[in-house]
């Protein structure tokens, strides 16, 4: 159960977004709020249990590091309250960060958490969204050239692509269990929506994590992979239908394909376009205040302070760079602090391979496009990933204590 409502909370960002298209009167409570106090109420219950009961707390060993510097980082950014620009943005951002934390804490803190059992519900329902968005979109993007009371539901494209990028390095590296056939559909459908979702980023990140993965095991792919009967079924089969679906659908997604086909090729452009000369003059406006003076590069300019700063209103805005954010905003402490959280994760992960080009693309994504108050997927994904190998190791950890041996390296135990 708290995996399903754990899943529904790192995607609650689309879930809000069709919630809002077709029913917005029913946002009573945001649904990311909503799924935080269901996490937090989940916790409430077993910590008790566990306190009172049994005098024992539940924390994933290999979790500590993360726990300690992202906390650091948290308070960080309540201490430049105290000088930040923007007098109400800045204190939105602090409160909204707590989504961020509440994504690195639930895998590490409540117990029997099933990692598996969660990247399988992940896949589904981001493959649900996405299938819905997708056979949606066509009509609403038709709709948006002529009324752009649909542009917030075209502008999640982003969002959409970003997610299906995830849910097929997931189902590729993190679900072998998953039936063949059913993985492949899963797979195909998140690559047809990243091709017609125009989501440039997520496209061409997905496919440079993908080169580096044949390229780095391509001859023990070819030594592993059995082209048995029922793998070359499974193949032509889903191939077929794939095929089929495209071939039907290739005229209602025309227009949809022309737009991918045209801001991909807008990379080719040196002016790069309106969106781009943005972000450039964002980069360029960052680096000026940043290096404007000592304060500026060692404290950063308050916590919410872009958008005040740069256009003079106090909302959100950001140079769509996770790493330039933090500086311009918490300065060269907040750099080192956010860096020593990414390389902690990357140790922890660092030896499985799959699970390090899923760190490429997230992080890839964050310096691209997101701000540091849309990290939820990213810290949840990859603290689930620390899990599933603490806890595979501590399995065989216990498999070598059984059968009298030692295991060669120590292994992380979790208390409880």
């Amino acid at each position: 159960m708290i995996e399903l409502i754990y899943c529904l909370f790192l995607l609650s960002g689309l879930v809000k977004a069709f919630v809002q298209f077709y029913a917005a009167g029913l946002m009573v409570v945001d649904f990311t709020l909503l799924c935080a106090l269901f996490l937090l109420a989940a916790y409430i219950l077993q910590f008790s249990r566990d306190f009172f009961f049994r005098n024992t707390l539940y924390l994933v060993r290999s979790s500590r590091p993360v726990i300690f510097i992202l906390v650091g980082f948290y308070l960080w950014m309540g201490v430049t309250l105290i000088y930040t620009a923007s007098p109400g943005y800045g204190y939105i951002k602090i409160f909204m960060f707590l989504s961020n934390l509440a994504a690195v804490l639930i895998p590490f803190i409540y117990k029997g958490f099933n990692r598996k059992r969660f990247f399988h519900l992940f896949a589904y329902m981001g493959s649900g969204l996405i299938f819905v968005y997708t056979a949606l979109i066509p009509d609403i993007y038709t709709s948006y050239l002529k009324d752009v009371d649909y542009r917030d539901m075209v502008t999640r494209y982003l969002d959409i692509g970003y997610v299906a990028g995830v849910i097929i390095l997931i189902l590729a590296f993190v679900c072998p269990q998953m039936k063949k056939f059913i993985k492949l559909l899963l797979i195909g459908l998140n690559a047809w929506t990243l091709l017609v979702s125009s989501a440039r980023g997520p496209l061409l990140f997905l496919v440079l994590v993908l080169l580096i993965r044949l390229a780095v095991s391509f001859v023990t792919f070819m030594k592993s992979w059995r082209l048995d009967f029922k793998n070359i079924f499974y193949m032509i089969v889903g191939v077929g239908l794939l095929g089929t679906a495209a071939y039907y659908l290739i005229d209602r997604y025309s227009l949809l394909l022309e737009r991918s086909v045209t801001r991909l090729l807008m990379l080719l452009d040196p002016g790069g376009g309106e969106s781009v000369l943005e972000r450039i003059n964002m980069v360029s406006y960052s680096f000026d205040r940043i290096f404007e003076n000592a304060g500026n590069f060692l404290f950063g300019l308050g916590v919410g302070s872009f958008g005040i700063l740069y256009e003079g209103v106090d909302e959100r805005n950001y140079p769509h760079n996770v790493i330039l954010e933090t500086w311009f905003e918490l300065g060269l402490l907040g750099v080192i602090l956010f860096i020593l959280l990414l390389l902690v994760y990357f140790k922890k992960i660092r030896f499985r391979l799959n699970f390090v080009l899923i760190f490429i693309y997230l992080l890839l994504n964050s310096l691209k496009s997101y701000s540091l108050i849309d990290l939820r997927i990213m810290f949840g994904i990859l603290s689930v990933l620390v899990i599933y190998l603490a806890l595979k190791e501590q399995k065989n950890e216990g498999a070598c204590k059984r059968n009298g041996r030692i295991p060669d390296s120590p292994l992380q135990r979790v208390p409880g």
